[in-house]
């Protein structure tokens, strides 16, 4: 999320390992997830896009898919293939073309996280 927003010329400052907005100080980013302390509120990537970019959820996930799957290598998704493999019994041929199409990404918290554009 940190990288989407400065790209999008969203003032943020890097506070330790997260980020800060510059003008909203309890307004902090960390991975796909913030968390705007003084209003309580938090959530994903998509509910900040949403909630405080004027985006729909369709446009805010058109707008993530870039920078969600930039990140894709084998390795990075060994956890979701092992998830979805052994223990859901979803055919590796199946994963593997969701990871391959974009659909499917491992994020950093280890979840599944499929795509529908």
């Amino acid at each position: 999320m940190p990288e989407y927003l400065m790209r999008n010329n969203i003032p943020i400052l890097k506070s330790g390992k997260r980020y800060r907005h510059k003008h909203h100080d309890s307004l902090v980013f960390l991975g796909g997830y913030y968390v705007w302390n003084s209003r309580g509120e938090m959530g994903n990537a998509i509910d900040y896009l949403t909630r405080h970019m004027g985006m729909d959820f369709d446009t805010a996930v058109k707008e993530l898919v870039p920078f969600a799957t930039s990140c894709d290598t084998p390795a990075h998704n060994s956890r979701v293939i092992a998830y979805l493999c052994k223990t859901r019994a979803v055919e590796y041929s199946i994963v593997s073309q969701l990871l391959e199409s974009g659909h499917l990404l491992q994020d950093s918290r280890n979840n599944a996280v499929f795509f529908h554009l």
